[in-house]
């Protein structure tokens, strides 16, 4: 923002809800959160409020006892930030509705395809999946959803929605259809990796929840325990590695947080990458007659491993950090601190979502342990998790 520029009036859709150590601002329309910093909650207060640039900068100054070259400075970078996110009103007209879970590609074509092949039935939280497959593409979808295998005697009695999905030969690749609409093409190497995107982005937003969070999800004695991370901070081989030492496998990589603050962890098997194949085909054998697949560029397999459900108990938060050559530790992290991670670990938030909503998500973050976990030894990380879940019940 120029420094002339007079005093801006953010977006009617936003809220904004103070926590300590900042606040959370949702923004509506875009279906996103976002943790703002002291300041940055400070700038937003004074704009909501109506004050000008000139009075906001003093307020800033004021309230954090520092000079007001620097509050000005303050101010700009965050009112820059609000302009770049959209949550001002001079923005505000060219806001669109967010995707759901979007990574992959768009519908090419609705032209239903006969249905040829077997077909396999399969049950996801409440949906029953009819799969409609020649054998050889069937075969590398049972690698992904045996383990989700329905009874089709009882899921009337359930009131489970079904969901059609064939698989047909597209010219020389293989089309994914959800309804008799075609969704993406792929080829056989990559059906299964397809297909788990389309269910998650088709089965997840028809679940009633608060946030679907990229994260794996295990229990203890009742206790819930959820490992955040990017892609790479060793979720998937943590958690086996954890229900190796016999805790509850819950899912490597998706969790829901309902909006009576349960939690709900996605069943399906864990996704294992060429590098870690040896180590874990060590711990579970199985593993070394799974076929492989492709996925987003790189070589995995799926352990044939339940999904026990988990309960939604106030448990820990733990932000993962794998170095081969780093430090084995864990340390608290401050709950400010954690609610800026965690919502970087967000990866929808669902249409239903309101403003009223935020105090629900924000009530079951003050109910949870954060803490930051650096490791190269899975083993040591097994341990010091299971030494920290002993302390937290005594």
């Amino acid at each position: 923002m120029s420094e002339g520029a007079t005093s801006a009036r953010p977006w009617a859709g936003a809220s904004f809800h103070p926590v300590v150590g900042g606040g959370v601002l949702f923004d509506a329309v875009q279906g996103r959160l976002y943790a703002l910093n002291p300041a940055a909650g400070l700038t937003w207060l004074c704009i909501r409020d109506g004050l000008s640039r000139h009075q906001s900068t003093l307020a800033l100054a004021k309230a954090f006892e520092v000079d007001r070259t620097i509050a000005a400075e303050w101010m700009r970078i965050s009112m820059d930030r609000f302009q770049d996110l959209g949550l001002l009103e001079t923005t505000a007209s060219a806001k669109a509705a967010p995707a759901l879970l979007t990574r992959g590609t768009s519908p090419k074509s609705s032209t239903p395809a006969a249905r040829r092949g077997p077909c396999a039935e399969y049950r996801l939280f409440d949906q029953i999946l009819r799969v409609w497959a020649p054998p050889g593409p069937l075969a590398a979808v049972e690698s992904l959803l045996a383990v989700l295998r329905s009874d089709p005697v009882h899921r009337k009695e359930d009131g489970c929605l079904e969901i059609a999905i064939d698989i047909v030969a597209h010219g020389d690749r293989w089309g994914i259809m959800i309804g008799r609409q075609l969704k993406t093409t792929c080829e056989m190497a990559s059906i299964v990796a397809e297909l788990e995107q389309l269910l998650v982005q088709t089965v997840v937003p028809t679940i009633p929840h608060l946030l679907t969070l990229h994260a794996a999800a295990l229990q203890r004695y009742g206790r819930t325990w959820l490992l955040a991370g990017l892609s790479g901070a060793g979720k998937t081989t943590l958690s086996l590695a954890l229900a190796r030492a016999g805790w509850s496998f819950g899912s490597d990589e998706i969790v829901l947080l309902g909006r009576d603050r349960d939690l709900r962890a996605l069943p399906l098997p864990p996704c294992i990458k060429a590098d870690s194949f040896p180590l874990i085909e060590s711990w579970f054998p199985e593993l070394r007659s799974a076929p492989q697949h492709k996925r987003y560029g790189h070589i995995v397999k799926y352990l044939p491993f339940r999904s026990t459900p988990i309960s939604g108990v106030p448990g820990c938060v733990v932000f993962l950090r794998f170095h081969p050559r780093g430090p084995n530790k864990i340390q608290p992290v401050d709950h400010f601190g954690a609610l800026e991670r965690l919502l970087a670990q967000c990866v929808f938030v669902p249409p239903g979502f309101q403003h009223g909503d935020v105090e629900r998500l924000l009530q079951w973050h003050r109910e949870q342990s954060y803490f930051d976990l650096s490791f190269r030894d899975w083993e040591a990380a097994v341990d010091i998790l299971t030494c920290l879940d002993a302390a937290s019940r005594r």
